[in-house]
């Protein structure tokens, strides 16, 4: 079988006050076609779906649409990550199981019956042409969301404790994980989220031993272990001007263990602009590919200049300190004897010590005619 990894699809996440979704649903339909060309047998989405728990009728209405699209001839899993409301996920899943698809929300399958695939308690196990995959599944883990008679001495613990509960469905054929978590090894960017903490950073050794290990979160492309098979498969598109780097797929062939990225093209590219001047910032704008962020550190833009870059695809603007105000934010910090010594440095050349200290005495009230 053919298995195709994908993660942290935001729907309905903005770019400032601009809206992605139809580059979302473009990058989707490509995804389709990639599934189409490599005849993929089952999809995971690992988590964040959304990019809110509270997502928009659009956001919803583009996930259910694609979803069915996607399902069709071949299997498609959704679990939650940190960005889905668990439930909300969950709730259309009797009626999304009756087109292929399975929406994980709290990772609990146990009612799951189909003709090629049955679930349990984390995990689900997938039956095709004589091959069986099954997959341990692990939606976001928070600690309040656990019965009450599970408790665990730390966050790792109790990751560990789970996907070694849905392990339990390994055996003979292709095993896998599919979790949304941050792991240790994991590169970020400055678009991707550290307010778990370091507490909740687990390492590679929560996860059973398997063939591949499909995780959601980080929002860059790559391989976590030095057994390579954790993987990040990435967002879908650039969300933030941090992350400029190529977004993709990641496609599992179960018959001889191996997988290959492909690249995603669909939806527009984020690029910085640094630029001194308007001149400079309109020119760098009007041939930018994509949405821009401008590091301006020249002198204050006019209304006419503003209204022009507000034409290009500036979707924001950012002052640089200039070179006269880094001085001024310098000196603000600097205690009265180093201002006095960068000034009569800067008029007679060099230091002179005496002279300092009798600066310093006189502005500490002191007598110094005599």
């Amino acid at each position: 079988m053919k298995i195709l990894h994908t993660a942290d699809w935001h729907i309905g996440k903005k770019l400032y006050n601009v809206s992605r979704l139809a580059e979302q649903r473009e990058v989707i339909s490509e995804i389709g076609r990639i599934c189409d060309e490599q005849r993929v047998d089952i999809i995971i989405v690992a988590g964040d779906v959304y990019d809110t728990c509270n997502p928009s009728a659009e956001a919803e209405e583009l996930f259910y649409s694609a979803a069915a699209e996607l399902s069709r001839g071949r299997l498609f899993i959704a679990i939650s990550g940190n960005h889905d409301d668990p439930q909300r996920l969950s709730a259309a899943a009797p009626l999304a199981r009756a087109v292929g698809m399975v929406l994980a929300g709290d990772g609990d399958l146990s009612g799951l019956k189909l003709p090629y695939a049955q679930g349990g308690r984390n995990y689900i196990v997938v039956r095709k042409g004589g091959e069986r995959v099954n997959i341990a599944l692990l939606p976001f883990p928070l600690e309040n969301r656990l019965p009450p008679d599970e408790k665990y001495d730390c966050y790792a613990d109790m990751t560990r404790a789970m996907l070694s509960r849905g392990a339990q469905c390994f055996g003979d054929g292709f095993n896998m994980t599919a979790a949304h978590l941050f792991t240790a090894g994991g590169e970020t960017t400055d678009g991707d989220e550290r307010m778990l903490g370091t507490a909740c950073i687990v390492p590679d050794d929560v996860f059973p031993r398997c063939d591949y290990v499909a995780l959601g979160h980080i929002h860059k492309p790559m391989t976590v272990s030095r057994s390579k098979n954790i993987h990040y498969s990435g967002s879908i598109l650039n969300y933030h001007f941090g992350d400029a780097g190529e977004k993709s797929v990641t496609v599992i062939d179960t018959a001889d263990k191996s997988f290959v990225r492909v690249p995603l093209k669909s939806g527009r590219k984020l690029v910085r602009v640094t630029a001194a001047d308007f001149a400079e910032a309109y020119a760098k704008l009007a041939a930018a590919d994509g949405y821009a962020e401008l590091i301006y550190s020249g002198e204050p833009l006019t209304p006419t200049e503003t209204a022009a870059i507000r034409k290009t695809l500036c979707v924001s603007v950012k002052i640089a300190p200039r070179a006269a105000d880094k001085t001024v934010s310098r000196r603000a910090v600097m205690t009265d004897r180093e201002l006095f010594e960068e000034f009569y440095k800067s008029r007679y050349g060099a230091l002179n010590e005496k002279v300092t200290e009798l600066f310093m005495r006189f502005i500490g009230g002191e007598d110094v005619t005599d």
